[in-house]
């Protein structure tokens, strides 16, 4: 299994990182509109960087990471993790963006 060093390493890689937001845009856009879609569409950093913890401390990644640099990680393998990890993702995001309700006072 890739080190902590080599996921921290992918974590901060600026090319793997536009690689990865490169495909979440792309697979955003055949998908259905939704709240999510449109986030991605409008702000997509913030929501890639859901997507990038997930995809570098997968083993696979990691590995072929340490390997070979950016170059072990093929663009099948990142659009792989992309939809792997696309509706964790989106759930987590539609939690973390949900309304707060405030608590009801009772006489």
């Amino acid at each position: 299994m890739g080190s902590y060093e080599t996921m921290a390493q992918m974590r901060l890689d600026p090319l793997l990182n536009s690689r990865i937001q490169s495909c979440v845009i792309q697979q955003a856009q055949t998908k259905p509109d939704s709240p999510f879609v449109e986030a991605i569409k409008t702000n997509s950093m913030s929501v890639v960087g859901l997507f990038v913890p997930l995809m570098t401390t997968d083993q696979i990644f990691s590995d072929a990471y340490e390997q070979d640099g950016n170059d072990g990680v093929t663009d099948q393998m990142i659009l792989a993790g992309v939809q792997a990890n696309w509706d964790g993702v989106e759930s987590m995001w539609r939690r973390a963006n949900q309304p707060v309700m405030a608590p009801r006072m009772t006489a």
